[in-house]
């Protein structure tokens, strides 16, 4: 019940049966799947986010075991174990090449050490790229008229990516403005009517089309530039 009212979600009787399925399963899972479900619990944009995040790092950190023995005693998490975690997250989103150019983000070396502050970064950029990545897959299937199977006017996504493009950049083309006042800009620039409004002005097309791995892949480019390399 402290689960329950920790993380508040939308649907409290499905979240039980979820949480205690996974609780008495949870010794027959290794620890990336049951670090996984801890982190899968909340959004990650809710406040208890961060507590499940804690909680996560102590369980990813555990020592390795061979049964009922540890194989070593110290506690602590390895860059190739957290690289595991990330893929965990991110394989049934990305493709590799994508995934590629984050790990070179937020990837650590295989035998060292990961901190919290690293694994909470890391983990939460993962969570918000697969969110942008959702986004930008239904925004494709909006602009290819809401059909799947139909590929969407190259103008017209040229032109929705270069107003992505600019809306990131506006902080830093706008010194004088705070970083508050430059996220409502880009909101509002980022409006569905100012965006129909640029769309209405394209008068290029040519009858090229742009497919959805190359509108994605395009976007993310521009994406993950914004997301600070681990040092």
């Amino acid at each position: 019940m402290l689960r329950l009212v920790h993380n508040r979600p939308k649907e409290p009787m499905l979240f039980l049966a979820e949480y205690f399925e996974s609780q008495s399963s949870s010794t027959k899972l290794d620890k990336h799947l049951r670090t996984l479900n801890i982190l899968q619990l909340t959004p990650y944009f809710q406040p208890t986010f961060q507590s499940n995040l804690l909680k996560a790092y102590e369980i990813i950190s555990e020592p390795k075991s061979n049964g009922k023995k540890p194989l070593h005693n110290k506690p602590g998490l390895t860059g190739n174990v957290y690289e595991e975690l990330l893929s965990m997250i991110c394989s049934s989103k990305f493709s590799k090449s994508i995934y590629t150019v984050l790990l070179e983000k937020i990837g650590c070396k295989p035998h060292e050490m990961v901190p919290f502050n690293v694994f909470k970064y890391g983990v939460t950029c993962c969570f918000v790229s697969v969110e942008f990545f959702n986004l930008c897959e239904n925004l494709y299937v909006t602009l290819s008229c809401g059909k799947t199977s139909e590929l969407a006017r190259r103008d017209v996504c040229e032109t929705v990516i270069l107003k992505f493009q600019k809306t990131l950049t506006l902080a830093e083309t706008n010194p004088n403005l705070t970083k508050a006042a430059a996220m409502l800009e880009a909101s509002y620039r980022l409006r569905p009517d100012i965006i129909a409004s640029d769309l209405l002005e394209t008068q290029n097309h040519n009858g090229e089309t742009m497919n959805k791995d190359e509108f994605l892949r395009k976007l993310f480019d521009i994406f993950q530039e914004n997301i600070k390399t681990i040092t």
